[in-house]
């Protein structure tokens, strides 16, 4: 599906296409790394890819997640 215009809505200066960390801010602070698809004010999205699923996009909400640079 097409990607939500507009892409990327954040005040750190993300772009669509980067290479980013999604990290829960509550519990278990595993990162989740990917090219960055979209980060609205309600959402951010994805690409990676998984061993058994190929190609994904994984979405979280923006409430409770931290978007940051790999380390």
């Amino acid at each position: 599906a097409p990607l939500p215009s507009p892409a990327v809505v954040d005040a750190e200066g993300f772009r669509r296409g980067d290479r980013v960390e999604v990290v829960p801010t509550d519990y278990a602070f595993d990162p989740v790394a990917g090219e960055l698809l979209t980060c609205t004010l309600e959402k951010i999205a994805l690409r990676r890819t998984d061993p058994r699923a190929g190609e994904v996009a994984v979405h979280f909400p923006r409430l409770g997640y931290e978007l940051r640079r790999p380390a």
